[in-house]
């Protein structure tokens, strides 16, 4: 698809940013003939400037990032202390049912949330993770926490796997939500796709270098949907699920008591406040 902005409008785009946002819409004007793919550009901004406040334009800064380096490498900052990227997309729920409109936003204000993203269906170390999880969702669910999984799977494959019984490799047994990211979008969004694609100007085309699959990315996420924790772990190298619920024990004791919990807290350990009195009383007693 291609969009043409005529210059009277940019112009008035213009007006609307201070000097430092200028540099960003001519970039966008830029490149803006050329076709990519619909879930890169997202011209909210320049369709309706009059919703583009602070907020909104931090959100398409990566967008623009991308159309200007012509590669999404190295885009991906810290989400932790930050909201939740939302998505809505495909998913496999209770083991059984494929759903097509599965949100993270029917969480907020509910529950506290750990996504996970694993590299591939009908694979080696993720159905050891996926089973681990599946073990401990009791513990989670005490904490009023949900689990998901994520990889970039179609919903049908992950059924396919669902079905599979463990003896030969499958999650047969699982019950937690796993969804679709089939664009692939959840997983950039997040900073966990394990490569990037890079736009070739000359010859007007896109490719991918790296692997097209989420690392084991693993975020925690409470119920006003902000990122309290996010860890990657390279293909290879499996989870300690038992350390996530250690963290979300800590986090829950942050919100109930605010004080900070020092290196390997477990729950019924003693904290401290967050002061200098604080770690050196905790220093005298431990």
């Amino acid at each position: 698809m291609h969009f043409r902005i005529s210059v009277n409008y940019l112009s008035i785009c213009k007006k609307i940013f201070t000097d430092a946002h200028r540099p960003l819409i001519s970039i966008v004007f830029k490149y803006i003939r050329f076709p990519v793919p619909e879930y890169y550009i997202h011209f909210r901004f320049l369709l309706c400037p009059f919703l583009l406040q602070r907020s909104i334009f931090a959100r398409e800064k990566r967008t623009v990032a991308i159309l200007a380096t012509g590669t999404n490498k190295n885009l991906h900052m810290a989400l932790t202390g930050k909201q939740a990227p939302q998505f809505i997309t495909g998913a496999v729920i209770n083991g059984e049912e494929i759903v097509d409109n599965f949100s993270l936003a029917q969480y907020i204000g509910k529950k506290n949330v750990i996504l996970f993203f694993y590299p591939k269906d009908f694979t080696f170390v993720c159905p050891t993770e996926i089973h681990a999880f599946q073990e401990k969702l009791v513990e989670f669910e005490k904490r009023d926490t949900v689990v998901i999984g994520c990889s970039t799977d179609t919903e049908e494959t992950h059924l396919a796997w669902l079905n599979t019984p463990k003896d030969n490799g499958g999650i047969q047994g699982v019950t937690f939500p796993v969804i679709a990211d089939t664009s692939k979008t959840i997983s950039l969004n997040y900073g966990v796709l394990g490569g990037e694609y890079n736009f070739d100007a000359n010859t007007r085309t896109w490719s991918f270098s790296g692997a097209p699959i989420a690392y084991r990315g693993t975020f925690i996420i409470d119920k006003t949907g902000i990122v309290r924790h996010e860890s990657v772990n390279d293909f290879p190298l499996g989870r300690n699920i038992d350390e996530y619920i250690r963290l979300i024990d800590a986090q829950l004791h942050v919100e109930k008591y605010g004080e900070v919990c020092p290196a390997n807290w477990e729950e019924g350990q003693e904290a401290m406040k967050a002061t200098n009195e604080g770690v050196a009383e905790y220093f005298s007693k431990n």
